[in-house]
């Protein structure tokens, strides 16, 4: 979905590095409740065309569609796959899904602020 990896995430997690089997869990709790809330709920809009006049850049985008919506929308996507994710998004509620991303965001951050963090590890 991101079109630069890693910028949707770095904007919730931040830009520290993150080290060993610890802090990989924690990153993933933070992706588990992340994924579905970006590919069900969180719109996002799609270049459609870039023309330059002179030193003036203009940008066409398309309406604010999730992936979700855009794989619904798309005549490509087998009726089975769109199926599976009615089913999957019916499970979904964005509220619960947010509020366990900034659970996580905050444990990971925790972590990360532990003064003896590296020394914990044996690293530097």
């Amino acid at each position: 979905m991101e079109q630069k990896n890693g910028a949707v995430v770095r904007e919730y997690v931040g830009y520290d590095r993150l080290e060993g089997a610890e802090e990989q869990a924690l990153l993933a709790d933070v992706y588990k409740s992340f994924v579905p809330l970006l590919n069900f709920f969180m719109p996002a809009q799609k270049l459609q065309s870039k023309t330059r006049g002179g030193s003036k850049e203009v940008k066409v985008y398309d309406e604010p569609k999730s992936p979700f919506q855009r794989l619904m929308e798309s005549e490509l996507t087998p009726e089975k796959t769109k199926e599976a994710l009615l089913a999957q998004i019916a499970l979904c509620n964005p509220v619960e899904l947010q509020h366990n991303v900034n659970k996580a965001v905050i444990r990971l951050r925790q972590r990360l602020a532990q003064p003896n963090r590296r020394t914990a590890k044996g690293g530097v």
